[in-house]
């Protein structure tokens, strides 16, 4: 079967796709046969890979799991990582298992699991065994005592997978609701130091040395993160930095008003500090955005600032923010995102490119780039927010999804 007419990144014509058994068997200007989709010079690009997804009020259960995976379709993330600092968390057997079989029958959505490492017991959790299970990363909060962080780094070592690393210090940030600065004194709020994360990924730059480890740093705010991040790399010490989209779009004065859609964690960098981090994206220095989906009834939202829960409402409009926030406004090319949040993902957690060539797997959307959305959820940071591009239809392997 054959997609005609399709817009491919990197190709200067519009190309044939042609699909059999769930592979990408041949790509060329112009293919003959049985015409299954045409896809009338709209873009062809691969599903998103997320590595940091919560799910709804942090609490596991049927519903929110169900949901979780449509809204996920919906936005075009195929694949993601659930974050496991959930009720209960995944740190047991029993957990990781409930998650698994509630979704067994969600054959299109690939939810995977990252095992936290220590378990509401204070204990180490029993890794080996959920790696086994078919969790595919390891957390671990960079403030846990240094004993328990190498043990757990050994087992990343053993088993050969990557350590998803949340590095705060909560001595430093403790009740903190905002970064530190003039925005947070100006709101009468409890800044956060900068210092409480950068002191943090020192520390397991220096792990992933010592135990040749993976380790990629979650959602990273700080300017001193990425100056760290970067010499180590030089160094060949394998360490990534995820940085969310929406560090790259607002700076802590969008606080402003004790604007409660705004509270994240981290939180979002001074003015000053913004500019520097938008720098380093430019210059090649993230290497995983993640839209860091963490949704919450609108009463947790509706609020006062400091009793407010942590977290942006985001995955249902995926592509159309990734491409409306960052490729129409020329922050980065359609080329370079796809890296950020599809090839580079892949990599980190199985060492393939999920990339559109011939012998590649069948993954990837129909998206229309010329259409317009509007996010109606008005308990998201870009409610009402004009979007470019919907996705039209998902293929996976001989699966096809009218979106």
């Amino acid at each position: 079967m054959i997609i005609k007419n399709a817009k491919l990144v990197n190709y200067d014509t519009l190309q044939d796709i042609r699909i059999e058994d769930g592979f990408i068997i041949d790509i060329e200007n112009e293919l003959h046969g049985e015409v299954m989709y045409d896809a009338k010079g709209k873009y062809v690009l691969p599903t998103i890979f997320d590595l940091d997804v919560r799910i709804k009020d942090n609490t596991i259960n049927v519903k929110n799991l169900n949901t979780l995976s449509k809204e996920a379709l919906r936005g075009g993330v195929r694949r993601l990582m659930l974050n496991p600092k959930t009720t209960p968390s995944i740190s047991t057997e029993i957990t990781q298992d409930f998650v698994f079989q509630t979704l067994k029958n969600t054959k299109i959505v690939n939810v995977r699991t990252i095992i936290d490492s220590v378990g509401e017991d204070g204990k180490l959790s029993n890794i080996a065994i959920m790696l086994k299970q078919g969790a595919n990363a390891i957390y671990i909060d960079s403030d846990i005592d240094t004993n328990t962080a190498l043990n757990v780094a050994k087992y990343a070592s053993m088993y050969d997978v990557p350590l998803f690393v949340k590095a705060e210090d909560q001595s430093i940030s403790g009740d903190g609701s905002i970064v530190e600065g003039e925005m947070a004194s100006s709101l009468g709020l409890k800044g956060i130091d900068p210092l409480s994360e950068s002191l943090e990924v020192g520390k397991f730059i220096e792990i992933a040395r010592e135990y040749g480890i993976k380790v990629l740093f979650l959602s990273l705010a700080s300017v001193r993160s990425f100056e760290l991040i970067k010499k180590a790399k030089d160094e060949g010490v394998k360490v990534y930095a995820q940085m969310s989209l929406h560090h790259l779009l607002f700076c802590d004065q969008k606080c402003k008003g004790f604007n409660t859609k705004a509270k994240i964690s981290p939180p979002f960098a001074t003015s000053k500090d913004f500019e520097k981090l938008l720098n380093f994206f430019k210059d090649n220095q993230v290497d995983v955005l993640t839209l860091q989906n963490q949704p919450f009834v609108t009463t947790s939202k509706d609020v006062a600032f400091y009793d407010a829960a942590f977290g942006i409402e985001s995955i249902t409009y995926a592509y159309s923010l990734y491409y409306t926030k960052l490729v129409k406004s020329e922050i980065c090319t359609l080329d370079k995102l796809l890296e950020l949040i599809s090839y580079n993902n892949s990599k980190i957690i199985s060492n393939r490119k999920n990339n559109i060539e011939v012998g590649k797997k069948v993954d990837f959307i129909i998206f229309d780039q010329d259409s317009k959305v509007v996010v109606k959820n008005q308990n998201s940071i870009y409610a009402d927010d004009e979007l470019y591009g919907k996705i039209e239809t998902l293929f996976y392997r001989d699966t096809r999804i009218e979106l």
